[in-house]
């Protein structure tokens, strides 16, 4: 409860104020209500009171006006709260009394909107970056086996074109996918932080040295590492996060230039590794740094797209960390990554090897194995059978799970396969009459040493506990790179050179 006078001079506060704000009535009392407001709670409370003095002045004789008003504050501690008011404005014969005001904490109510409205986001993104994926996974496919298959130069540079379009499109939707936080769960690596630092710095290299050198800018780097324990996480995911940091600490210095510097250190008892990236740059504005995780926000116009902070943030909450800021306009900025140390006693190094090697690049029919494709969309279907029937495995397709279980009752067309008709299966994830999870579910209870691959665009419907109950070995993404597909494949079933 406040009272304060027409310039916004706080006359009165009660205890409430330091539940809510952490600042006693003393420390209020006195001030200006706009010395406890965030920057955009200024301008509101500017705004406000210009429109009761409008009021005020139209009116005759004396009065109550009533409005309800809702401003950002800063508390003691530095955090952000919606403040949300009833103010009453007392006056007589066109002068002002006093202002009263009974004021609510509506933070929680804020951020459950704002969560919800995220949530909504992503249910659409998610759902289109499926429908992308199932496209993409079609043009990939069908580019690589044509790459593989063709002698023409001229029809090679063609598919070649395709091929990286394709994906080019794949990452762009990897991105939705990252603040929607519907990505395939990943196999995490260890990784030293200090070497995706310097890797980072030199990546970069080009626009923090010689392209600042042309804008007439200098920009010192420095660096501040410590020896730290290894991370579980994607170099590449990670480089990209700091990638992001480092161009946004650059756009900050302009035109002149500055320092950004890196740190790594090590606390809370050797669990968790550190990380800040600074720079000298102008700062953010307390109405912008409470935005800037947001997907889709930007104050880059049209050169910026408002995913890189909301992306960076989702990389790093996915590998279980947190990533802060700390900034003042005319002062700098510090991002601060904090990530679990991961344990070399505990933690597996397992990787899917990576590359972009053509098909006809490896040794003629390598592998041996019976495999069971399973798929409603015939194109892809088609792509994992002639895929995976050239790498010289012999492969069955069913475009149902019920067909699926029907050819795995039929093991008499396979010799010696009486117990189990097949090796691996590679099963999709969405499929109408019996999904991949149903389809996973009858073969573990009645083939329960046959592994399954589960092929999907979706990333969300992908619970681990439900998968460490199952046969599933292993999860693909779409679109898919063949030779992965293959290698996957040949690790899990154990590759048979042919003899000569």
């Amino acid at each position: 409860i406040i009272s304060m006078d027409s310039v916004g001079l706080l006359t009165y506060v009660n205890e409430g104020a330091q539940t809510i704000l952490g600042y006693t009535p003393a420390e209020m009392t006195g001030k200006p209500l706009e010395h406890f407001l965030a920057a955009d709670g200024q301008v509101a409370l500017n705004q406000v009171l210009g429109d009761l003095k409008a009021a005020w002045s139209k009116a005759d004789g004396g009065g109550v006006t009533n409005r309800f008003h809702e401003f950002l504050a800063i508390s003691k501690a530095g955090a952000l709260v919606n403040l949300e008011f009833s103010l009453a404005s007392l006056w007589e014969q066109n002068l002002i009394v006093s202002i009263q005001g009974i004021g609510r904490d509506v933070t929680s109510r804020k951020r459950s909107l704002e969560s919800e409205r995220l949530r909504m986001i992503g249910q659409i993104a998610g759902g289109v970056a499926h429908d992308l994926n199932n496209m993409l996974a079609n043009v990939l496919g069908h580019a690589q086996l044509l790459k593989a298959e063709t002698k023409d130069k001229n029809v090679l540079q063609t598919v070649q074109i395709i091929e990286q379009s394709a994906l080019d499109g794949a990452d762009t939707v990897r991105r939705i996918q990252e603040f929607t936080a519907q990505r395939m769960p990943q196999q995490l690596d260890l990784i030293d932080l200090n070497e995706v630092v310097q890797s980072t710095i030199e990546l970069n290299r080009p626009r923090w040295r010689d392209e600042a050198q042309q804008k007439g800018m200098q920009i010192q780097v420095e660096r501040d590492l410590h020896q730290v324990p290894a991370v579980r996480g994607n170099a590449a995911e990670l480089r990209e996060v700091l990638i992001n940091l480092f161009n946004n600490a650059i756009d900050a210095m302009l035109p002149l230039g500055g320092q950004i510097g890196f740190k790594t250190w090590l606390e809370k008892a050797g669990q968790t590794v550190c990380l800040e990236v600074w720079d000298s740059g102008k700062g953010i504005p307390t109405e912008v740094r409470r935005h800037i995780f947001e997907p889709l926000y930007t104050t880059k116009g049209s050169g910026g797209t408002g995913l890189g902070l909301s992306i960076a943030r989702n990389i790093i909450t996915r590998l279980g960390g947190e990533i802060l800021v700390a900034s003042f306009p005319g002062h700098g900025t510090q991002f601060t990554i904090k990530l679990p140390a991961a344990s070399a006693l505990t933690d597996t190094l397992v990787s899917l090897p990576k590359t972009s090697e053509n098909l006809k690049t490896q040794p003629v029919s390598p592998y041996k194995g019976y495999i069971l494709i399973v798929d409603d969309e015939n194109n892809l279907r088609n792509i994992l059978r002639r895929a995976l029937s050239l790498a010289g495995f012999s492969v069955d397709a069913a475009g149902s799970g019920l067909e699926a279980l029907d050819l795995l009752s039929q093991s008499s067309h396979l010799p010696d396969r009486a117990i189990c008709p097949y090796d691996l299966v590679f099963s999709d994830l969405g499929m109408p009459e019996m999904s991949g999870w149903e389809l996973a579910e009858q073969i573990t209870q009645n083939y329960p040493a046959l592994p399954i691959v589960l092929v999907t665009g979706w990333g969300d419907q992908l619970n681990p506990e439900r998968i460490a109950a199952l046969n599933v070995v292993h999860t693909i993404a779409k679109p898919f790179n063949i030779q992965d597909l293959i290698s996957l494949a040949g690790s899990l079933i154990g590759k048979a050179q042919l003899p000569g």
